[in-house]
């Protein structure tokens, strides 16, 4: 399987329609969309149809905006986050990783 992340979505698309749109490239496992952001997630059942859909739809037109479709860094572990939304933990320095409350 593989995972993409398909930004820059216009915010009247349909669920449906994004999924007849990345459908065209191979059979899709699952969709994901957030229509308040307007990015969606969408998983290919074979990495070779990500692959193609990547080619054919990145930087194409849907609905009058600029589409931004890569493969996701995204891990089934948590929810899906975007990748410009996605943050790096930072751990304080001063205070020790493993002490205990008094």
């Amino acid at each position: 399987m593989a995972r993409l992340y398909v930004g820059n979505l216009n915010s009247s698309i349909t669920k449906q329609r994004l999924t007849d749109t990345f459908l065209k490239h191979g059979p899709i496992a699952d969709v994901w969309y957030n229509s308040d952001k307007c990015y969606a997630f969408v998983e290919f059942e074979e990495p070779a149809d990500a692959q193609t859909a990547i080619r054919q739809l990145n930087k194409s037109r849907l609905l009058g905006l600029e589409l931004k479709v890569e493969l996701s860094k995204y891990k089934r572990s948590g929810s899906p986050v975007s990748p410009a939304r996605r943050t790096r933990r930072v751990t304080d320095p001063i205070l020790p990783q493993n002490r205990s409350s008094q």
